[in-house]
């Protein structure tokens, strides 16, 4: 497999990871991104592949959703707070929306494949493991 390939791929599935996560529109269609993935994994580089979708949503987590919980849960707890019930939906909702994100990604929006992130983070895994 050239690097080149290898290189472009990840690039897209790169850019789709951030593109789901922060709400925006794809540009790659998910059907493409999950037979490069699949290619990828044939020609065993579903281990890094697999890390570096966990980076990406490591680094979502610990960035943009930290960011939202903190914000959302400032003044829930303690004097004058709402005994935590304001940190409780925060949390629950940034819950959801992460679950939304990854496994029925544009559910909402004309998405004409039944792929979704989660079946890419299966198929990495997979080659990832084997």
């Amino acid at each position: 497999m050239p690097a080149a390939y290898f290189q472009q791929t990840t690039c897209k599935l790169q850019r789709a990871v951030n593109t789901i996560l922060t709400e925006g529109n794809l540009v790659d269609s998910l059907e493409e991104l999950y037979r490069g993935v699949e290619n990828l994994v044939r020609e065993n580089k579903g281990g890094e592949l697999y890390a570096m979708l966990e980076e990406s949503c490591q680094t979502f987590v610990a960035g943009t959703m930290k960011s939202t919980v903190e914000n959302g849960i400032q003044g829930s707890v303690g004097l004058g707070g709402d005994g935590g019930v304001r940190a409780v939906e925060c949390i629950e909702s940034c819950w959801a929306k992460w679950i939304s994100q990854l496994v029925c990604p544009y559910e909402r929006s004309k998405r004409t494949d039944d792929r979704d992130l989660f079946g890419v983070f299966s198929i990495t895994w997979i080659g990832h493991i084997s």
